[in-house]
């Protein structure tokens, strides 16, 4: 169960071949941007929060040696948003709560599984 660890992308394994990181990101990140600025939390049903988890777990199999460096800084600031995000819909924060505030705890507390490491 996804409640149940500190990974948030790892209830299903990714099988397929990843597109390339940098695009995973961006699309994790606005996929992450849209569920936030949704009114209410979302929930497992809801087909915005299936395909921003199935992006989540495309982590999984990304290729990051195929980044040089530019590219691997954008990697990770969107994944680092993008992370933010998720485990503050995870947590089901209340509306209007501030993730500056959080930040370092919600690192703490959540991460993600890419390209085969944690």
């Amino acid at each position: 169960d996804e409640k149940a660890g500190p990974v948030l992308n790892t209830r299903h394994v990714w099988n397929c071949r990843a597109r390339p990181p940098v695009i995973v990101a961006a699309d994790l990140l606005h996929k992450a941007m849209l569920l936030h600025l949704r009114s209410g939390p979302p929930d497992e049903s809801c087909p915005e929060w299936k395909a921003f988890m199935e992006v989540a777990e495309e982590l999984q199999m990304v290729e990051i040696s195929l980044l040089f460096r530019r590219a691997e800084v954008a990697f990770f600031l969107n994944l680092h948003n993008a992370l933010m995000l998720h485990t503050h819909l995870h947590r089901q924060s209340p509306p209007g709560e501030s993730l500056r505030g959080l930040r370092s705890k919600l690192l703490r507390l959540h991460q993600y599984r890419v390209g085969g490491q944690f």
